[in-house]
């Protein structure tokens, strides 16, 4: 049957937060500095198929992944600010 990938969303919930100079999303372009309204959620996915997907190594492809500073340090990323 080939790969099928079944997705989910859950969690999702509005959060209000002010960014600045030190935040990594800064420093890799990815936002602004000032205060953003984000909508968050967690995202899942699964293979329902018995065939396996193969991803393959970002290695392979790098025109296709981006390496930013914080991400070659090797460290996790950021932990979720989310409220519990």
């Amino acid at each position: 049957m080939g790969v099928n990938l079944v997705t989910h969303v859950r969690n999702s919930y509005l959060q209000n937060r002010s960014f600045t100079e030190t935040d990594h999303d800064v420093q890799d372009g990815c936002v602004t500095l000032r205060s953003h309204r984000l909508l968050r959620f967690d995202f899942l996915s699964h293979n329902a198929a018995s065939a396996d997907l193969v991803v393959g190594s970002p290695a392979a492809r790098p025109d296709l992944s981006a390496r930013t500073p914080w991400r070659r340090t090797g460290l996790p990323a950021a932990p979720s600010s989310r409220p519990r």
